[in-house]
């Protein structure tokens, strides 16, 4: 046993030490206690390698092959783009925008917000709400299944903590803007801690974009807690540098007849992992994930797997994930739901539908169902093929140009999932970045 912990402590790579032990410390804090207990974890674990069933498809041999270091601390300076953007974000929604995985309060929007509700950054929130927040921020986590939540634990040092009290409905949706900038080799682990008790309803928008910035490394881990009868419907949009590496790792924590519609688009990045991992704990609780990703860049990697647990009876789900994928780019989409034995009367449904434009893409994907219940409805299917060479055909006679036909056959495929979004401004911004994928395919 001594043996295989030394070997898996040799493969740590040094820039994560290094970076862990550059942090300042302070023995008597509980974070920093907790910091400590998910790096010994880690590195008692090692990282993940091909050698793993679940890594199977995915090689991190670079994350030993290049280094990361924490960014220094500057004053933001943003270019006439992205200030249009924060001011488009900012019109019909809260603005929150972290820089290089740090909170910007000179750069977010924030309106009069309803009594009781809490919104601040984690390093403020951990003197200010410790109280509350140690309860859902210092949780165990299943390093061996979830390594780079415990890497991002060990690493963190600001997120967003958002506390919505009972019975308060958030009229005006909230934007994360993470903005990754003006760098080279850089890291950013910021952490998130999402709570809504019971009769609550939120929108809640990720978008992560860069400029100036190459090379970098982003891991982000975010925790909802949706409580009785909450509504939370959540979007996420990826655009960045072509070289990033960003690892996501959301984890859904349902109670009693609450309800989660979830969307997410991503583009950009080299290598891209977009882990969910749904709790469905009591009676009633339902989930909705609608997913695209589009890949146009040789080498270019996009990872999604996806676990829902249905652990109540009268539980629904349903994924409905959908990419495309050009050139020698790759994509891995594992979608597992288990039902558990008291899951009875549980609605399950799971698709992964693809479209390879390139003979050299490539697309691995494994839905699984674990059932062992007896009075259930689950199924599932994926599908990979090209685009339908008579539509193309038909279009064409019609008067359209081969590139305005795919170009129209290609926004039908992806419509399934953009018709799932329910604020204007992000459907607008999602169809705003697949024009430009359009164009590149």
């Amino acid at each position: 046993m001594k043996e295989t912990m030394a070997l898996k402590n040799e493969v740590l790579p040094a820039w994560l030490t290094t970076a862990f032990q550059a942090l300042p410390t302070n023995p008597e804090a509980l974070w920093d206690t907790y910091r400590h207990q998910q790096f010994e974890q880690l590195r008692q674990r090692g990282l993940p390698s091909r050698r793993e069933a679940a890594w199977k498809y995915t090689d991190l041999a670079f994350l030993g092959q290049r280094s990361w270091a924490f960014p220094e601390i500057t004053t933001p300076s943003l270019s006439e783009s992205l200030q249009a953007l924060l001011a488009e974000r900012a019109r019909e929604q809260d603005l929150l925008v972290f820089v290089n995985g740090r909170y910007a309060p000179q750069l977010s929007a924030l309106s009069a917000l309803p009594a009781g509700v809490i919104v601040s950054n984690l390093q403020q929130a951990l003197t200010t709400h410790a109280t509350l927040l140690r309860t859902y921020l210092l949780k165990d986590i299943d390093t061996q299944g979830h390594p780079f939540a415990s890497l991002n634990a060990a690493l963190s040092s600001d997120g967003l903590f958002l506390y919505v009290p009972p019975s308060v409905i958030l009229e005006r949706p909230l934007h994360l803007l993470s903005l990754s900038l003006n760098g080279e080799g850089f890291m950013a682990h910021p952490r998130h801690v999402v709570i809504l008790e019971k009769d609550t309803q939120l929108s809640l928008t990720e978008e992560y974009r860069s400029e100036n910035a190459n090379g970098y490394l982003t891991t982000v881990a975010v925790d909802f807690f949706v409580g009785r009868n909450a509504v939370l419907n959540y979007y996420k949009l990826q655009d960045e540098a072509a070289d990033a590496q960003h690892f996501a790792q959301l984890f859904f924590h349902q109670q009693q007849q609450s309800s989660v519609n979830a969307c997410s688009f991503s583009l950009g990045g080299q290598f891209t992992r977009n882990e969910w991992t749904v709790t469905l704990q009591e009676e009633a609780a339902a989930c909705r994930i609608k997913g695209f990703y589009g890949l146009n860049a040789d080498g270019q990697v996009m990872d999604t797997p996806i676990h829902i647990e249905h652990a109540a009876p009268q539980t629904q789900s349903t994924i409905d994930y959908r990419g495309v994928l050009g050139r020698q780019s790759r994509a891995i989409f594992k979608g597992q739901v288990r039902v558990q034995p008291a899951a009875q009367k549980t609605k399950a449904e799971q698709m992964n539908h693809n479209l390879l434009l390139s003979p050299l893409a490539e697309i691995n994907t494994q839905p699984e169902l674990e059932i062992y219940a007896d009075e259930v409805q689950c199924r599932h299917g994926a599908t990979t093929g090209q685009l339908d060479e008579e539509s193309l055909f038909y279009l064409c006679a019609r008067g359209l140009d081969p590139l305005t036909a795919k170009a129209l056959l290609l926004q039908a495929f992806v419509e399934a999932v953009l018709n799932e979004v329910t604020l204007p401004s992000v459907s607008e911004a999602m169809r705003e970045l697949w024009r430009k994928q359009v164009i590149a395919l």
